[in-house]
């Protein structure tokens, strides 16, 4: 296997977890370890009249007016992201204009 193989690999699999991502109905945000936005799919677009350009690169605390800069959330990523661990059983909602109560970060139980 040469490295034109390893890149066609990836890339397929690139194309197939996005799809994956894209079909995904509830909104889904993903953080890179700066807690900045790096992905999201279309739901949450929807969900929180939104676009891309103002959500990707930005940080999750600055996202929309805001609503998601809450201390205890903040906490519990700090710690979460560094040691890649998993989360379940956890969430925080915030009140969105436009939008109502929806959670800023939700992680059911598996």
């Amino acid at each position: 296997m040469d490295l034109d193989d390893l890149y066609r690999l990836l890339r397929i699999s690139h194309v197939q977890s996005q799809g994956i991502v894209d079909t995904i109905s509830d909104p889904l945000l993903v953080l890179a370890g700066d807690l900045t936005a790096i992905s999201a799919n279309p739901a949450f677009y929807r969900t929180f009249s939104t676009d891309r350009d103002s959500t990707i690169g930005v940080p999750l605390y600055e996202l929309g007016n805001g609503q998601c800069a809450i201390a205890e959330l903040r906490l519990h990523l700090e710690k979460v992201i560094p040691n890649s661990a998993s989360v379940f059983g956890y969430g925080v909602t915030a009140d969105f204009p436009g939008v109502g109560p929806a959670p800023c970060w939700s992680a059911s139980s598996a």
